[in-house]
């Protein structure tokens, strides 16, 4: 051994589930890369999207369980985060500008007023509807095709969600969320 070199202990893979595999590795408590990916997979299995759609009732009592509590941290919080947020946007307020005029650009992309006007009417007239995506009561406004992939804010791009399913949407495009939630497809 030459002066200075670390001398490297050799320990095996710890395993999933405390099954060790055997595998040398250098860290005590480590376990080898085909143990990892084993487990990222069995976490990402248990809490996938599915789970949320599969215990909906189940989390949504636990939040009303909770709601007292969660509406009172959230006042003690209040001042906290606006000053917070407000300290962020007086630091970076290139960032907040840019992202606002990112925003306000893709959604009335090639629109007039005439465009705008029909869908604010359109807008009115389904505030009603159920949630296109899984049938509960409709309560927010969906682009159906995301603005980040394209879409625009005209009246036939925009459908009724219900927050959870507005929520998971996020960005992803129709078919990639129906079918990665197992939910039924609806003809529009």
């Amino acid at each position: 051994m030459r002066f200075g070199q670390k001398l490297e202990k050799k320990y095996t893979c710890i395993g999933v589930n405390g099954s060790s595999c055997a595998i040398k590795v250098t860290r005590r408590d480590s376990r080898c890369p085909s143990c990892k990916k084993i487990d990222k997979a069995n976490y990402m299995a248990a809490y996938s999207p599915t789970y949320y759609l599969d215990n909906k009732k189940k989390i949504a009592a636990r939040y009303q369980e909770r709601k007292e509590e969660i509406s009172e941290r959230n006042k003690e919080n209040r001042e906290d985060r606006a000053a917070y947020e407000a300290s962020r946007r007086q630091a970076h307020p290139e960032v907040h500008r840019a992202k606002n005029s990112r925003r306000r650009h893709r959604g009335i992309v090639k629109m007039d007023a005439f465009d705008r006007e029909l869908s604010r009417a359109y807008r009115q007239a389904i505030k009603h509807d159920l949630c296109f995506y899984c049938g509960n009561p409709g309560e927010e406004d969906d682009h159906y095709i995301p603005l980040a992939k394209g879409g625009t804010d005209h009246w036939w791009n925009i459908v009724r969600a219900c927050v959870f399913c507005n929520r998971s949407k996020k960005d992803l495009m129709p078919e990639d969320f129906i079918s990665r939630n197992g939910l039924p497809t609806m003809v529009r």
